[in-house]
Protein backbone atom coordinates (compact mmCIF):
# COMPACT_ATOMS: atom_id res chain seq x y z
CA UNK A 1 0.00 0.00 0.00
CA UNK A 2 0.68 3.37 -0.55
CA UNK A 3 -0.26 7.07 0.49
CA UNK A 4 0.54 10.08 -1.24
CA UNK A 5 0.06 13.73 0.51
CA UNK A 6 1.17 17.39 -0.25
CA UNK A 7 1.42 17.98 3.27
CA UNK A 8 4.64 16.90 5.13
CA UNK A 9 3.03 17.38 8.42
CA UNK A 10 0.06 15.22 7.45
CA UNK A 11 2.38 12.16 6.13
CA UNK A 12 4.27 12.86 9.96
CA UNK A 13 1.30 11.74 11.51
CA UNK A 14 0.30 9.39 9.12
CA UNK A 15 3.71 7.68 9.39
CA UNK A 16 3.02 7.78 13.49
CA UNK A 17 0.12 5.68 13.01
CA UNK A 18 0.39 3.70 10.16
CA UNK A 19 4.23 2.74 11.22
CA UNK A 20 5.65 0.30 8.39
CA UNK A 21 2.40 -0.57 6.86
CA UNK A 22 2.49 2.06 3.92
CA UNK A 23 5.33 3.68 1.77
CA UNK A 24 4.36 7.22 2.19
CA UNK A 25 5.59 9.91 -0.33
CA UNK A 26 5.10 13.83 -0.36
CA UNK A 27 3.28 14.42 -3.91
CA UNK A 28 0.86 17.06 -5.69
CA UNK A 29 -2.08 15.20 -6.60
CA UNK A 30 -1.83 16.59 -10.05
CA UNK A 31 1.83 15.55 -10.71
CA UNK A 32 2.32 11.87 -9.28
CA UNK A 33 5.72 10.72 -9.24
CA UNK A 34 4.37 7.44 -10.38
CA UNK A 35 5.31 4.98 -13.54
CA UNK A 36 2.03 4.80 -15.74
CA UNK A 37 -0.27 2.01 -15.09
CA UNK A 38 0.93 0.65 -11.46
CA UNK A 39 -2.01 0.77 -8.72
CA UNK A 40 -5.10 -1.44 -9.21
CA UNK A 41 -6.96 0.68 -6.52
CA UNK A 42 -7.03 4.41 -5.57
CA UNK A 43 -8.63 6.37 -2.95
CA UNK A 44 -9.05 9.72 -3.17
CA UNK A 45 -11.48 11.10 -0.04
CA UNK A 46 -11.74 15.01 0.73
CA UNK A 47 -8.84 16.12 -1.98
CA UNK A 48 -10.42 17.22 -5.36
CA UNK A 49 -12.16 20.40 -3.75
CA UNK A 50 -8.74 21.61 -2.79
CA UNK A 51 -6.58 21.62 -6.06
CA UNK A 52 -6.17 23.74 -8.09
CA UNK A 53 -7.16 21.60 -11.23
CA UNK A 54 -9.29 18.57 -10.64
CA UNK A 55 -9.64 18.19 -13.86
CA UNK A 56 -5.68 16.77 -14.18
CA UNK A 57 -5.51 15.05 -10.81
CA UNK A 58 -8.58 12.68 -12.35
CA UNK A 59 -6.31 12.81 -15.40
CA UNK A 60 -3.06 11.55 -13.04
CA UNK A 61 -4.93 8.83 -11.51
CA UNK A 62 -6.23 7.25 -14.71
CA UNK A 63 -2.67 7.55 -15.71
CA UNK A 64 -1.25 5.51 -12.70
CA UNK A 65 -4.42 3.21 -12.88
CA UNK A 66 -4.10 -0.05 -14.26
CA UNK A 67 -6.26 -1.40 -17.17
CA UNK A 68 -10.21 -2.05 -15.57
CA UNK A 69 -8.74 -0.64 -12.45
CA UNK A 70 -11.02 0.91 -9.11
CA UNK A 71 -11.03 4.65 -8.06
CA UNK A 72 -13.21 5.58 -4.89
CA UNK A 73 -13.66 9.26 -4.44
CA UNK A 74 -15.59 10.97 -1.96
CA UNK A 75 -16.25 15.19 -2.21
CA UNK A 76 -18.41 16.80 0.01
CA UNK A 77 -21.52 17.91 -0.78
CA UNK A 78 -21.06 21.77 -0.46
CA UNK A 79 -24.25 23.78 -0.92
CA UNK A 80 -25.94 20.97 1.00
CA UNK A 81 -23.55 21.48 4.02
CA UNK A 82 -23.82 25.52 3.50
CA UNK A 83 -27.63 25.23 3.43
CA UNK A 84 -27.33 23.33 6.95
CA UNK A 85 -24.53 25.97 7.86
CA UNK A 86 -27.20 28.52 6.91
CA UNK A 87 -29.78 27.07 9.06
CA UNK A 88 -27.75 26.55 12.19
CA UNK A 89 -26.44 30.42 11.92
CA UNK A 90 -29.62 31.45 11.59
CA UNK A 91 -31.15 29.83 14.68
CA UNK A 92 -27.71 31.01 16.61
CA UNK A 93 -26.66 27.36 17.38
CA UNK A 94 -23.70 27.27 15.04
CA UNK A 95 -20.90 29.12 16.82
CA UNK A 96 -21.84 26.96 19.95
CA UNK A 97 -22.17 24.30 17.91
CA UNK A 98 -18.33 24.23 16.34
CA UNK A 99 -17.08 26.54 18.82
CA UNK A 100 -13.11 25.85 18.97
CA UNK A 101 -12.10 22.76 21.11
CA UNK A 102 -9.03 21.74 21.56
CA UNK A 103 -5.91 22.28 18.60
CA UNK A 104 -8.80 22.46 15.98
CA UNK A 105 -9.91 25.66 14.53
CA UNK A 106 -12.91 27.21 14.70
CA UNK A 107 -15.13 26.31 11.65
CA UNK A 108 -16.07 28.17 9.24
CA UNK A 109 -19.81 29.38 8.01
CA UNK A 110 -19.08 28.45 4.07
CA UNK A 111 -17.17 25.57 3.06
CA UNK A 112 -15.00 27.54 0.65
CA UNK A 113 -14.09 30.46 3.27
CA UNK A 114 -10.65 28.52 3.59
CA UNK A 115 -9.75 25.53 2.22
CA UNK A 116 -11.85 24.96 -0.30
CA UNK A 117 -10.80 25.82 -4.06
CA UNK A 118 -13.89 24.33 -5.77
CA UNK A 119 -17.77 23.78 -4.92
CA UNK A 120 -18.84 21.75 -7.60
CA UNK A 121 -22.37 20.13 -7.68
CA UNK A 122 -21.98 16.50 -7.88
CA UNK A 123 -23.25 16.73 -11.96
CA UNK A 124 -20.22 18.36 -12.35
CA UNK A 125 -18.08 15.72 -10.85
CA UNK A 126 -19.46 12.96 -12.61
CA UNK A 127 -18.78 15.18 -15.60
CA UNK A 128 -14.85 16.05 -15.01
CA UNK A 129 -14.40 11.99 -14.28
CA UNK A 130 -16.27 11.17 -17.09
CA UNK A 131 -13.65 11.13 -19.90
CA UNK A 132 -11.43 8.35 -17.94
CA UNK A 133 -14.07 6.54 -16.03
CA UNK A 134 -17.54 4.97 -15.80
CA UNK A 135 -19.29 5.38 -12.04
CA UNK A 136 -20.32 1.75 -11.11
CA UNK A 137 -21.60 2.76 -8.31
CA UNK A 138 -22.60 6.31 -5.98
CA UNK A 139 -23.70 6.46 -2.17
CA UNK A 140 -24.85 9.71 -0.60
CA UNK A 141 -23.46 9.76 3.14
CA UNK A 142 -24.30 9.55 5.78
CA UNK A 143 -28.21 9.51 3.81
CA UNK A 144 -29.63 9.24 0.76
CA UNK A 145 -31.83 11.87 2.02
CA UNK A 146 -29.12 13.78 3.54
CA UNK A 147 -26.06 13.70 1.42
CA UNK A 148 -22.93 15.44 3.19
CA UNK A 149 -20.89 13.77 0.69
CA UNK A 150 -20.73 11.43 -1.93
CA UNK A 151 -18.62 8.59 -2.47
CA UNK A 152 -18.25 7.32 -5.67
CA UNK A 153 -16.52 3.90 -7.23
CA UNK A 154 -15.01 4.72 -11.08
CA UNK A 155 -13.48 2.32 -13.15
CA UNK A 156 -11.03 2.77 -16.06
CA UNK A 157 -12.84 3.11 -19.00
CA UNK A 158 -11.54 0.82 -22.12
CA UNK A 159 -11.31 4.27 -24.73
CA UNK A 160 -8.80 5.45 -21.86
CA UNK A 161 -6.67 2.94 -22.09
CA UNK A 162 -6.46 2.61 -25.73
CA UNK A 163 -5.96 6.33 -25.76
CA UNK A 164 -2.79 5.68 -24.28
Amino acid sequence: MFGADISSSVLRKARQRLNEKVHLFQADAQNLPCKDRVFTHIICSEVLEHVLNPSTAISEMARVLKTEGTVVISIPNESMINQIKEILIRFGIFKWLFQKKGNYPEMSERMQDEWHLHTFELKEWLELSKKYFKVTNLRRIPFYWLPLRYVIRLEKTDCFAQVK
